[in-house]
């Protein structure tokens, strides 16, 4: 392994102190954004919900029944186990902040890793993740379904920043677990998750340095041990990556056929205009906003430079690792997760861009996007030389930048929230009729019909504030 992959001990200033005290006020502020902004009730999608989760519908049809382009039968999963431990609506907002904050560690540490030792730059990974902007999803708990798609992700990413020849076929059955995590969390997942799986299959297929480790890096090999002793470590080894491989490619085998049911029983939804290509342009330019609000929905009115800022920095670390010996393996997996985001905004941008040109700019999309900019930060440290330099540093700078608008927008965002369900909660506790509350709160949301039958049911679960709500 080389040099700049091998864990230095941290350094002994108070970068790090720094770092992580940054980073803990950071996730504490999101979790005081939730518990300020966030209702124990439905919120847009939730809706749909309601029935299963108060047992009113049976679980089992629920987890893979489509939701506009998505079947998202993992989140589901999640969902419904948080709801059965919590019965509250906003278990799902915190598992997104404590998803976040891990996303924001992993890259501290990550880069701290491959430097050897920390520094101030690295300051990126929180302010760069842990803000507002993140309103949309921040303040609805299913949404967790975009967070756990971008954490997987990130795991892609560390897999490949930390894959040497003894861990490869580990590697592989890792990367193939979550390419098949992926799939099962949406059709975002399953763009995620043909790059991702591409790679773990090149990798369980790999006969990287004749397909077992030299002398020298056997990890149990002691001074003195006899030729016996070191066959078995070999037949150990040999046996380990066999079985590694072997998983990979059955996991493979069942993401195929999981997507191969995904494409062969989609439809697409009647309210979503189809791809033309007189739309294109339109189509190009929601891609470009997807892609260039990754430091943040505070800056979309700037995306087309925040996109040249990103491309230019692809380009330039995509030259850069090109150099390094070990690119074949390593970096494939590190561009394969670029290729995912990358990917996903051409697919987002071919299915929204007939609803019109400002469709990318939208404060869920901003924890998609986010894994380009940071495999683009950690290729750049273990690339080494000028690029390790220059770089880091001007991420942080543009994601301090961004950090201000961001925390406007989702202040501004959270007030609104809050206002109109603070209203039905009003509602609720002066006995308003279910359809009084529907009219003035929830009509033309396109979830009145959903709300007209899911109140009565929260009422009788006794959830929140429906639990002291008589209606006449």
């Amino acid at each position: 392994m080389g040099q700049e992959y091998r864990a230095l001990p941290f350094a002994t200033s108070l970068t790090r102190p720094i770092l992580l005290l940054l980073w803990a006020a950071l996730s504490l502020s999101l979790i005081w954004y939730v518990l300020e902004f966030g209702h124990n009730q439905p919120w847009a999608d939730e809706w749909e919900f309601v029935p299963t989760l108060t047992g009113n519908e049976p679980v089992g049809p629920f987890f893979l029944h489509p939701h506009n382009e998505h079947r998202l039968p993992l989140p589901r999963l999640i969902y419904i186990g948080l709801w059965g431990l919590a019965h509250d609506f906003r278990a799902g907002m915190i598992l997104q902040v404590s998803l976040l904050s891990g996303m924001a560690y992993r890259g501290m540490r990550l880069a701290a890793w491959l430097r050897g030792a920390p520094h101030w730059a690295d300051a990126f990974f929180p302010v760069g993740v842990l803000h507002f902007g993140h309103c949309e999803n921040l303040l609805m708990g299913y949404q967790l379904c975009f967070v756990l798609a971008s954490a997987l992700v990130g795991c892609v990413l560390e897999l490949a920043l930390r894959l040497t020849p003894a861990n490869a076929a580990r590697t592989a059955a890792l990367a193939a677990l979550a390419a098949l995590a992926l799939a099962l969390s949406g059709g975002f997942g399953i763009v995620f998750a043909a790059p991702i799986l591409s790679w773990a299959m090149a990798l369980a297929r790999a006969d990287w340095r004749s397909g077992r480790p030299r002398d020298d890096e056997f990890p149990t090999r002691r001074p003195g041990d006899s030729p016996t002793t070191l066959s078995h470590v070999a037949t150990s080894w040999t046996l380990v990556a066999t079985g590694g491989r072997t998983i990979a490619i059955l996991l493979g085998v069942a993401t195929v056929s999981y997507c191969g049911y995904y494409f062969a029983t989609y439809e697409r939804p009647p309210a979503h205009p189809p791809f033309e290509l007189k739309n294109w342009d339109a189509s190009l330019q929601v891609a470009g906003e997807f892609l260039g609000i990754a430091f943040g929905i505070g800056i979309g009115p700037l995306w087309l430079v925040a996109l040249a800022l990103i491309l230019a920095a692809l380009a330039w670390v995509t030259i850069a690792r090109y150099r390094l010996p070990d690119y074949h393996l390593r970096s494939l997996g590190m561009a394969a997760v670029c290729a995912g985001v990358i990917l996903l905004s051409l697919t987002v941008g071919a299915g929204r861009g007939g609803f019109g040109a400002q469709m990318g700019l939208w404060p869920r999309y901003t924890v998609l996007a986010w894994p380009l900019l940071a495999a683009i930060a950690l290729t750049a440290i273990a690339s080494r030389g000028a690029i390790s330099r220059l770089l880091p540093p001007i991420l942080l700078v543009a994601a301090v930048v961004a950090f201000q608008p961001n925390s406007l927008y989702g202040l501004r965002y959270a007030e609104l929230h809050d206002a109109w369900l603070s209203d039905i909660e009003r509602q609720l506790r002066e006995g308003e009729p279910v359809e009084a509350v529907v009219d003035r709160s929830l009509a033309g949301s396109g979830q009145a019909a959903r709300a007209l039958r899911g109140m009565p049911m929260l009422r009788g679960a006794r959830i929140g504030p429906f639990a002291g709500w008589n209606p006449p």
